[in-house]
This record gives structure tokens, sequence and C-alpha cells, in this order.
């Protein structure tokens, strides 16, 4: 890194630092108006029709309006007011809101409109490349494009509430990604209790759990601790294509991932506390290679499971504690005790490149790249 690139940085940071003190005091955006047109200014810098690679392509550029309704439809999700049925166009952003999820992307067009969302992104997929907007009188949006015409009704102006981003106060990357789709692995958005259907974001780590399988991944980002975030959110993020450049907060309420083009995803966090878990992962443990053939057996041998369940014999995964009944599948070097869901231990399969299957009696405790993590067994009277 050339020393004017360094200079340039360290000067950024200043006046990251300086802008973020001012707006802590008087409720400003000067940080995020100010990280919006350094976005601007570097993709200005770039060569007309050049890509972030440098690379060229054949390939058509997709519509931009299309691709913008694209990224925000993942805040189009169980709509629960009305004006989560419509989009809002302010300030250059198409913006979409679910009440938990947020999103915003830039766009050209300069309009003050809520148009409805599935209409108008039914009409700009059939567009092709050209569109053009109109905002009308009569409160419709007039799409238009080689032979087809669309008018799309918009939401009041009046009854539209304010959509924000938190300002960015930090550059991320996407090993946040990494995070969310390993920890995400084990969540979901159906479950009962909070700890099970969302993750724990926090400094250099993320958790996530199904109350029987708990993972932890290593990001090693500096973040504001204790943050308990939907699974949803952290589904959007990992599916953005573009890297993460920045990250926005706002104490006990919500967060804001920025992605480069200046595209955003807020969210919401959950106001329940994560249940504290050092005590579970935080454990002496003596993890050793993976068995030839333990995920495998464990696999195989659960498809014969009437419950799924497997046990650990001596050098074998079994459906039975004999060997009168069911299958089982030699694993050279396991030791019998343990009863575990096969369908649990698949979940951490891809991931996990040692482990310690012997140090406790009801556990098994496992680690792989920049991640580790805890699963329990089956405990049983029979």
């Amino acid at each position: 890194m050339s020393n004017s690139l360094i200079e340039k940085r360290r000067q950024d940071d200043r006046t990251r630092s300086h802008l973020r003190a001012l707006d802590e005091a008087d409720g400003g955006k000067r940080l995020y108006t100010w990280t919006v047109q350094q976005m601007e200014i570097e993709e200005m810098g770039r060569p007309k029709g050049s890509k972030n690679s440098g690379t060229t392509s054949s390939v058509p550029a997709p519509n931009p309006m299309l691709e913008a309704l694209n990224f925000i439809s993942v805040a189009f999700d169980n709509p629960t007011q009305p004006y989560h049925d419509f989009v809002k166009f302010e300030n250059g952003f198409a913006m979409l809101s679910n009440g938990i999820i947020t999103a915003g992307f830039p766009i050209e067009e300069q309009l003050d409109c809520y148009p409805h969302f599935e209409t108008l992104h039914k009409a700009v997929k059939k567009m092709g490349k050209s569109t053009s907007m109109t905002l009308l009188d009569t409160n419709r949006l007039s799409v238009k494009g080689d032979n087809l015409r669309v008018l799309v009704p918009c939401f009041g102006v009046s009854e539209y509430p304010e959509l924000v981003p938190d300002s960015p106060i930090a550059v991320i990357d996407d090993r946040l990604k990494e995070a969310f789709k390993l920890c995400g692995s084990l969540v979901s958005e159906k479950a009962d209790r909070v700890v099970e259907a969302a993750l724990l974001l926090e400094a250099n780590q993320c958790t996530g759990t199904n109350g029987a399988v708990l993972m932890q991944y290593w990001h090693g980002i500096d973040l504001p601790p204790a943050m308990v975030v939907p699974k949803l959110f952290a589904q959007a993020v990992s599916k953005v294509k573009q890297p993460i450049t920045a990250f926005g907060w706002t104490y006990e309420k919500s967060i804001t991932f920025y992605f480069e083009g200046g595209m955003w995803i807020k969210c919401l966090m959950y106001a329940d506390a994560y249940p504290d878990i050092q005590g579970i992962v935080d454990k002496p443990s003596f993890p050793s290679d993976v068995l030839e053939g333990f995920f495998e057996g464990i696999a195989t041998v659960g498809e014969f499971s009437d419950d799924g369940y497997v046990y650990f014999a001596d050098n074998a995964v079994t459906t039975h504690r004999n060997d009168t009944d069911g299958a089982q599948y030699d694993v050279k070097g396991l030791q019998a005790g343990k009863q575990f869901d096969s369908k649990q231990l698949a979940l951490i399969a891809p991931y996990v490149k040692t482990i310690d299957l012997t140090t406790y009696p009801e556990r098994i405790f496992f680690f792989g790249d920049n991640m580790r993590g805890v699963a329990i067994g089956v405990v049983s009277g029979g």
C-alpha cells in the first residue's frame, strides 16, 4: 500500500471521528452525508462503463430500477402496516420497510412519491432496459417502456413515516457475511424462543444456536456488545453480492450495514437479552482430527433410525444400543457411550476440522476455520 493511500485512510478516519462527535452532540447526519459523498466520488472516478474489478463484460447491463427493487425486496416480508406495501422514493433513494427490516438503494430518478411495490416491481420487470417514470397529478406513477405503460398507485405522502439508516460509524467487511452464513444455519425465524430465532453479534464474534447445537464464528471486527439480530437480517446481508463497507448503530434499537455502491440494510434488534453462553463454550477440551467416516456414518445410519437418533458404540455408529437390531457403520477409534440426533450433527459436518468426543459424557466440542461449537447429546433412560 502506498504512503499516499495510507495517509488518505488516516485522514478519512480523523474525518469520521470528528463528524461522529458532532452528530452525537446535536443529532445531525454529517457522517452519513459525508460517507455517501465519498461513495459517489469513488464511483465518479472510475472510467465510464468500468466495473469494480476493472474488467469488462458482454452481458447487458441490468435495468438500474429493477436492480434497486430487487435489492430492497428483502424488506418485503410479512407487512403489518399499510405503508409496508409501498416503496419510498426520496432524496435519490428507493426504500422499503416491513417494520423490522428496512432497505435502501440509490437511484437516478429524482422522485418524491410512494408507489405500490408489487405493482411497480412487476411493471419494471416488463419494461426491459429502458424505463421512464413520471408522477402524475392523480397521485399515480406513470411507468413507461418501449411498448408498455403502467399506472402505479401511490401511498399518501403525509402518512408515510421517515425511513432513515443508522449513521455509519465504523468500517466493516465481508467477514460478517461468513459469520451470518455459519451461525445462521442453526437458527430459525419460526422458533418460539428468541435465542433460537436470532444471532448474537458482538465484538470479534457471532453466535447462533438451536438449543441442541451452538456455534461461534470469530470475525475479528470490533463492534458494540450484545446486539441480538433476527435471522432475516442475517439472511438478507448474506445474499448481497456487493461487499460490506460500513456499520451504523443506534444503542439498543437498530443496526445498519452499508454496501459498496451506497445501498444499505437496516434492522431493529431484539430487546430480549441473549443468555450468557460463555459458560457453555469456554470449557477445556482436547480436540483431535475427525475420525475417518465419522460424519458419513452418522448420516448413513441416521436414515435407518426410526427417531433419527444414533448411538456411539465402540468402533461403530449404530441405530440401537445393541448389535442385534438396526444398522451400524464402522468408525475405527470411536468410543461408546453417547447418543445424538443425527440431523443435529449433520448441521455441523461441513465446518468441523477437529473434535473432542471423549472429555465430557453428554456433549462434544468441535472446531473449524474461525469457528468453534458444542453439541449436546440426547439424554435417554433406555
